[in-house]
């Protein structure tokens, strides 16, 4: 289902452009069958490593918490975010890294609001 909707969305669209040869998008020795939404999930879980990775050093958190829309997707490129992670940063720097899909999913940003607002208010 989840699949689907990344295909009928404009990225998954605009993917599927280049049809199922486009080896490129879907990555070397995939068992996809060429299906560029999954390798366009793989290049998210990548790129989205490699970000993490810095944040990871600098910041050296306990766990990095994903929400909002990107959680929906989070089975098509965590795996990837993950391994990426582990490529790039010292197994000593990661130690106890939790790497977490908020279980709110695209409603985390509007309930930290809520509850920050009740905070300010006393309650």
């Amino acid at each position: 289902m989840l699949l689907d909707q990344l295909r009928n969305s404009g990225v998954g669209q605009e993917a599927q452009r280049f049809g199922p040869g486009a080896a490129d998008l879907a990555g070397p020795g995939g068992d996809d069958g060429g299906d560029p939404c999954i390798g366009l999930g793989r290049d998210i879980g990548r790129n989205l490593g490699a970000g993490l990775a810095s944040l990871i050093y600098v910041l050296t958190p306990e766990a990095v918490i994903l929400s909002g829309g990107i959680s929906a997707g989070a089975d098509l490129f965590l795996p990837t975010t993950q391994a990426e992670i582990e490529r790039r940063v010292l197994p000593s720097s990661r130690e106890g890294l939790q790497l977490l899909v908020a279980q709110l999913g695209n409603q985390a940003g509007v309930v930290g609001a809520a509850r920050l607002a009740l905070q300010s208010l006393g309650h």
